[in-house]
């Protein structure tokens, strides 16, 4: 999945991350990003307690993880992890890989390849671990292994005169060749109310649209919400339900001053 930064990519793998544990499927995240808020990760349902969950922050370059990712899929072809897993991985473009950068004595930091050594260490192994991932399906493997990829995006402007921007995600074309699925995800608007008089954001409204698909060859397009209550449809009922059910405490935050993003506003839409 790709999108633009805050865009609700961290949302999706969280909702996914506490749907498999509901199946019984251990998620494996690999934080290469350093911005998860854990809290963030409770309230979408996740159990973080370490027979539900494994977490990996510690994983500083691409190579790094691919090698994890490897090991853990040949302890399940072996038996020594005797788990249903999915590997959660944010993100794939924020992780360096071993000789795009050099560390002098004095501290500074040169760039020797950059994106280009990037993209080419995703492209070699990128169908490398695709191909691992899907022997975990063949028949005599006792239990499987499953990814979802995290990157960001970048607006790549118009080719021609009159023509329209587009969303990219980074890492390269190579990123995206071995994929069964690739999601595109985007912010269309935040979501607001009052309280006491201060307009405050309680959430935000995206879309997400299918722009790849080998597995059904289905593509299609959506919106959700993302809010304190995790990800829930973009319907007014809802929202107005949820917006019912946070006022009194969204209250109590406003006047902590723990809620942020407000404003003064005199808004008809009071909680």
């Amino acid at each position: 999945a790709y999108g633009l930064s805050d865009s609700g990519k961290s949302a999706i793998m969280l909702q996914m991350a506490a749907d498999c544990q509901k199946s019984g499927i251990i998620p494996i995240f690999i934080i290469t990003e350093k911005k998860m808020d854990w809290r963030r990760a409770q309230s979408h349902g996740v159990d973080l307690s370490k027979s539900k969950c494994i977490i990996r922050s510690d994983l500083k370059h691409l190579e790094d993880v691919y090698d994890y990712m490897a090991q853990k899929i040949r302890d399940i072809k072996q038996g020594k992890l005797a788990k249903n897993v999915m590997f959660f991985w944010d993100s794939v473009a924020s992780t360096p890989s071993v000789e795009s950068y050099k560390i002098e004595a004095d501290g500074t930091i040169t760039r020797k390849y950059g994106n280009q050594k990037n993209a080419n260490v995703i492209g070699y192994y990128n169908p490398l671990i695709m191909d691992m991932l899907n022997s975990t399906r063949e028949e005599g493997s006792a239990f499987t292994a499953g990814a979802l990829f995290l990157t960001q995006a970048y607006i790549k402007p118009a080719e021609f005169a009159g023509g329209m921007a587009t969303i990219v995600p980074n890492g390269g074309e190579k990123i995206w060749f071995p994929l069964s699925l690739c999601l595109e995800i985007k912010e269309r608007a935040k979501l607001q109310t009052t309280i006491k008089g201060k307009k405050v954001d309680y959430g935000k409204v995206c879309k997400v649209r299918v722009a790849k698909n080998h597995l059904s060859e289905i593509a299609t397009e959506g919106e959700f919400a993302i809010t304190c209550e995790g990800i829930v449809p973009n319907e007014e009922k809802v929202l107005k339900q949820i917006k019912d059910d946070n006022k009194e405490r969204w209250a109590d935050l406003l006047v902590s001053g723990d809620f942020v993003g407000s404003s003064d506003s005199s808004d008809e839409d009071e909680v």
